[in-house]
């Protein structure tokens, strides 16, 4: 048996001994999802997103930190302080940090008006930009890449979207985390067949987590994976893709992910230039919701569509 396979059954093995400490620990601290209570706020309604969304008030949020805790733990274990190791470990950390600040909103029943709460998201969406400039730097130095402008501006644009992308798309239950464990299977085959066998064992780590919370997340969820989960799995998945040197299939294996991002931002600039909404809720997988689809049927279709741009990226890169 090959080591990715070896240490993906033990990282399982492992998250599951972990997670219902964490998902009792979240519940014994009562931190739980409050933020669909808000109706509305001046001009903007969000009173789809209640109805759709009423009954998901109270589940535990911040189940990411499964990740957070372990990736760094099993990382350090099997590869100790090597220089990218440290960066994998650092970039999961402080995206998690991030995700949490974000998170405790939520945690601390802080009800923000829509004003305040974009001008924090503003001013988040800047440190996530610094953030992703740093690890740009540090990638491109301990992987001997071009340090041209364009490198530099290319992958930071690569973490902040990613970041956001992943943390938007986490919007049904098991919907992020099903994606993820085949964007990332399809990644460990990719680097299997290209003999890289140290990213292949990052990839089997996240996957023996990811099954696990998968088991906690599947509809009706016990646990939400939080922005801490979905923000920090976003850029370990990017992370592991430029180390691997894959970026275009990883890009290709993520459209589902980037049709969901851009559903938002296109319905962002719809509104306020059109005056006019192009989906009835934003991101499309809501829009699917509220068309009168169950969630679960957008959830699978969703995996179906991942299974497909996976193998699509496969047999493009295979070609």
């Amino acid at each position: 048996m090959r080591n990715e396979f070896i240490i993906l059954i033990g990282s399982t093995i492992v998250s599951a001994i972990v997670m219902p400490f964490i998902i009792n620990f979240l519940y014994r601290m009562n931190l739980k999802d409050v933020s669909n209570v808000k109706h509305k706020d001046g001009i903007l309604d969000n009173s789809v997103f209640v109805k759709l969304y009423s009954g998901k008030t109270g589940t535990p949020k911040g189940g990411g930190i499964l990740w957070i805790i372990l990736f760094p733990l099993i990382s350090l274990f099997l590869f100790g302080t090597n220089s990218i190791n440290l960066i994998l470990i650092a970039i999961t950390l402080i995206y998690g940090l991030i995700g949490l600040i974000d998170d405790s909103k939520i945690i601390t029943k802080k009800n923000y008006t829509f004003k305040v709460d974009h001008m924090i998201r503003r001013i988040k969406f800047i440190v996530e930009i610094g953030i992703g400039l740093l690890f740009s730097h540090l990638l491109i130095y301990k992987l001997n890449l071009s340090n041209s402008l364009f490198n530099y501006a290319f992958l930071t644009l690569l973490f902040t979207s990613y970041t956001n992308a992943f943390n938007t798309n986490d919007g049904l239950d098991g919907l992020l985390t099903g994606q993820t464990i085949w964007i990332f299977t399809g990644m460990l085959i990719l680097t299997i067949l290209q003999d890289q066998p140290t990213v292949a064992i990052y990839y089997g780590i996240m996957i023996g987590i990811l099954i696990v919370f998968l088991y906690f997340n599947i509809n009706p969820a016990r646990v939400f994976m939080g922005d801490a989960g979905s923000m920090s799995l976003g850029v370990i998945a990017l992370a592991l893709a430029i180390i691997s040197n894959n970026l275009l299939p990883f890009i290709i294996m993520t459209v589902p992910t980037i049709i969901t991002i851009a559903s938002s931002l296109i319905q962002i600039l719809s509104m306020k230039y059109l005056k006019r909404k192009i989906f009835r809720i934003a991101p499309i997988h809501h829009h699917f919701q509220a068309l009168g689809w169950s969630e679960t049927k957008v959830t699978e279709r969703y995996w179906l569509a991942q299974i497909f741009f996976v193998f699509l990226a496969l047999a493009i890169n295979t070609l």
